[in-house]
């Protein structure tokens, strides 16, 4: 009719919909259906064929694909050789750690100052399980993996107030969802987190 107008959902509205409502799990499972998080057709180490005879190749940037191509291109018998920007490789995949440095495109440093054994990947956090391809590499090159545990809910909890006794996180995050209205769950996943009776709650133990 005329004087109406039409909403247009985007991928990324309904993206972030079906987040807030089924929670990551399920937006992840969208995504790959979207085709934006698909599976890997990785089905093995792959099989260069044909005669270089001494022909050399220039890859531009040392992230995983240009490492990937030129580890796969030498062993097929091209000299490789590997031209990196920055003053490391892996390109977004990188890790901070306590003593590292970091400078922003703005000019800005940054220095990590964690403890030993504390750090940050500032790039991707995880591998997830279909991403055979890269899997499969770490397992070749015997790159170590550690599991990556993004909710647990049997960790133990402790109030801010200083109370002895703790509890787990289950019963907390129930608490959080039932104080707070549908409205504000659905915004959760995309402003800032609700603010639920979370600390009476603990009080009570």
């Amino acid at each position: 009719m005329q004087g109406e107008t039409e909403t247009v959902l985007t991928r990324r509205d309904l993206l972030s919909l079906v987040g807030s409502v089924a929670g990551s799990a399920a937006m992840y499972h969208a995504m790959t259906s979207l085709g934006f998080a698909a599976e890997s057709g990785y089905k093995g180490p792959v099989k260069l064929e044909g005669d270089p005879k001494g022909a050399s190749v220039l890859i531009l940037g040392a992230g995983l694909a240009g490492m990937t191509a030129a580890l796969e291109l030498s062993k097929a018998g091209y000299k490789v050789e590997v031209l990196e920007f920055n003053s490391r490789p892996g390109g977004r995949n990188w890790t901070l750690r306590g003593g590292d440095s970091f400078t922003e495109l703005g000019g800005m440093t940054q220095a990590c100052e964690f403890e030993q054994g504390l750090y940050l990947n500032p790039g991707p956090w995880r591998i997830p399980y279909h991403h055979r391809a890269v899997l499969d590499y770490c397992k070749r090159l015997g790159v170590a993996l550690e599991p990556f545990i993004q909710l647990n809910h049997t960790a133990r909890m402790r109030s801010a107030a200083g109370l002895s006794v703790s509890v787990t996180s289950r019963p907390i995050f129930r608490a959080m969802f039932r104080n707070c209205s549908p409205r504000r769950r659905s915004r959760a996943s995309s402003t800032r987190p609700c603010r639920p009776k979370t600390r009476r709650f603990c009080c009570r133990h």
